[in-house]
């Protein structure tokens, strides 16, 4: 599902979701949506066991992945079994970092993207242990630079896995159907 360009839109899911209505969705790109600050709430994530990709590119207002806090015993509860292509674009004010939805997905990730997201300044821990991962990608100076690392062991483990950004067609990144494979 592609949602584009929606200037009203708030939020993905309001109130009562039925069990069934998401559980076939594989694919959740959101772009360009001024209003969306929040994407999830924890309810909805058990109703995606299949989704494969999920694109967020140009919510100016974009705050975080999901509508209300949860702790890490609560966390484990939830997970985005099937998740393997990550891609974050252009979000400038979101003010988490990509733990939440990496720990969600950390069985099944291949795939992390990041250009232009000013403050996404660490990239999860537990990335080392994801069996799956095969690419990160982002801006050289994003990750000379702007990147934290609370262990520089982190950084060297992951750096095999990184591909400086040098595609400037965006829309590449998400729709390109080798993607899924």
């Amino acid at each position: 599902m592609r949602l584009y360009d929606l200037p009203r839109l708030s939020n993905i899911a309001e109130g009562h979701v039925s069990p069934r209505s998401l559980a076939n969705l594989k694919f959740l790109s959101l772009e360009k949506h001024d209003n969306l600050r929040y994407i999830f709430s924890w309810s909805m994530i058990e109703q995606l066991p299949k989704l494969e990709t999920l694109c967020i590119s140009n919510c100016k207002n974009l705050e975080d992945f999901f509508e209300e806090n949860a702790t890490k015993t609560e966390m484990v509860n939830y997970e985005l079994p099937s998740l393997k292509f990550f891609s974050l674009k252009c979000l400038r004010k979101i003010v988490v970092s990509i733990d939440k939805i990496v720990e969600l997905a950390l069985s099944s990730i291949k795939e992390v993207y990041t250009i232009h997201c000013i403050s996404v300044i660490s990239l999860p821990r537990s990335l080392v242990n994801a069996p799956r991962l095969m690419i990160i990608t982002g801006q050289r100076k994003w990750w000379d630079e702007e990147l934290q690392w609370e262990d520089y062991t982190i950084k060297q483990n992951l750096f095999v896995c990184f591909y400086f950004h040098q595609n400037k067609n965006h829309f590449f990144m998400c729709f390109h159907p080798t993607r899924l494979t």
